[in-house]
């Protein structure tokens, strides 16, 4: 909930008590009793992470400044689209108003603070957009209002954002070769004149080269298939700390996928066919394998086998229309382990998404991840995916409750009739719907 003034309240104080509400964290959590006081961004200090040194390791810092990075996106989506129902005027006075608070905290505050408040005004002045629809030579052109695109702005382009296409194989496990719609046919005949699955994963926000959860998957699949395996690198798309430019690039990264699957299920139908192409993506990278799904059925009139969304990421996109959906794939699966609000250092999506969608725990906080570890359990969703191919000794077997989705397993009562089994293996289960499993692990 964003602080607003009352009825016959100015435009200008209303967006005063909105800025300095994003931007102090602490007035929230005091003020507003639909959050919950275990709520993560509630109890941290955010826009000072560094007195947390001694008891916040580097890889929970990262998570923290992500969690923020969101935080701060989704809100500015907020106010900006209150501003942008005003007219070009309430256009001219945010920024004017947004400055004005940049230049005071300058003044009066922290850096950190400082530095929150110029992201959110970044943010801001790239919601803010005027052409109705933006063109690239490679990929065509990205419209508003269509389900191709984000709400909240077009991607970069792709010279900016930079996706490489990375393939391996048990033949060259550790060797990658790098592939794209405009190789030559010699070069992919190598790789693909053998009937395999093909299995792509795609990483998320603030993740790329030197990203280890792509790497893992890449080995778990290899080891127990005899797969193709392309690890999509967009590295320079999704780079911190502009959350709301990297959401956007999920579409042009979603893009150049289906492009390349179109070349390769048009050169090689024999052996490359798009019901056995398997699409995983991690956080916003579920959701440029939704978009993947779309454009490739918009292409060739034909559907993606599966796609596996691990987490997808909630900012920007739980309203937007376009997150990932049952209908981008033949079979759409989703392990939700961090599902809630940005505000509350959740970055996971909380509704339903696919054919098949896994609340491990409830879906929210994973056991083993402490408190400060504010992405551990957003991060769960791979490990559980990749545990579920390698470990063949246990199933994470979950099942539905009669009395729909909860917050909590244990109130759930079972529908002893409806089980699924989440992970790999979640195909060939019979359980569809909303899934819950309990998991000591």
């Amino acid at each position: 909930m964003v602080f607003r003034c009352g009825i016959g309240c100015s435009t200008r104080s209303a967006l005063k008590v909105t800025i300095f509400t994003i931007l102090f964290l602490a007035l929230r959590c005091e003020n507003d009793a639909d959050i919950n006081p275990d709520d993560v961004l509630c109890d941290i200090d955010l826009l000072n992470l560094t007195k947390y040194e001694d008891v916040m390791n580097a890889q929970d810092l990262e998570d923290a400044e992500e969690a923020l990075c969101m935080f701060i996106a989704e809100e500015a989506e907020e106010v900006v689209g209150q501003f942008k129902e005003l007219g070009q005027a309430a256009s001219t006075l945010l920024e004017t108003m947004l400055n004005e608070t940049a230049t005071r905290f300058a003044r009066a505050t922290s850096k950190s603070k400082l530095a929150a408040g110029i992201l959110f005004l970044r943010v801001a002045e790239s919601l803010f957009g005027g052409s109705d629809f933006k063109c690239y030579e490679t990929v065509d052109c990205f419209k508003k209002g269509d389900d191709m695109t984000l709400p909240t702005g077009f991607p970069s382009s792709p010279e900016s954002v930079g996706t490489k296409f990375r393939l391996y194989s048990r033949q060259h496990i550790d060797q990658a070769v790098e592939i794209s719609e405009f190789s030559l046919r010699e070069t992919l005949e190598k790789e693909f004149g053998t009937e395999k699955s093909l299995v792509f994963i795609v990483h998320g926000f603030g993740q790329g080269e030197h990203s280890t959860m792509p790497i893992e998957m890449k080995n778990a699949f290899l080891k127990k298939i005899d797969c193709n395996f392309v690890i999509v690198l967009w590295t320079e798309g999704a780079k911190k700390p502009l959350y709301n430019i990297a959401a956007a690039n999920t579409a042009l990264v979603g893009r150049q996928i289906a492009l390349l699957l179109r070349k390769l299920t048009g050169e090689f139908p024999d052996t490359v066919s798009s019901s056995e192409v398997h699409l995983i993506g991690f956080s916003l990278g579920a959701h440029a394998a939704g978009f993947c799904g779309r454009y490739f059925t918009l292409l060739t009139n034909k559907t993606i086998g599966r796609i596996t969304g691990l987490d997808p990421a909630n900012a920007l996109f739980t309203y937007s229309g376009v997150h990932l959906r049952a209908s981008d794939a033949d079979f759409v699966d989703v392990i939700h382990t961090n599902r809630g609000k940005a505000y509350s250092g959740k970055m996971g999506i909380d509704k339903p998404c696919g054919h098949v969608d896994f609340y491990p725990n409830g879906g929210s906080r994973q056991p083993g991840c402490s408190w400060f570890s504010i992405g551990c359990s957003h991060r769960r969703s791979a490990e559980y995916f990749v545990e579920s191919l390698t470990n063949q000794n246990c199933k994470f077997v979950s099942y539905s409750c009669t009395n729909g989705l909860q917050d909590r397993v244990d109130k759930c009562i079972r529908n002893q009739s409806d089980h699924s089994v989440m992970g790999y293996y979640s195909k060939d289960a019979l359980g569809r719907g909303a899934q819950m499993l309990p998991n000591k692990k």
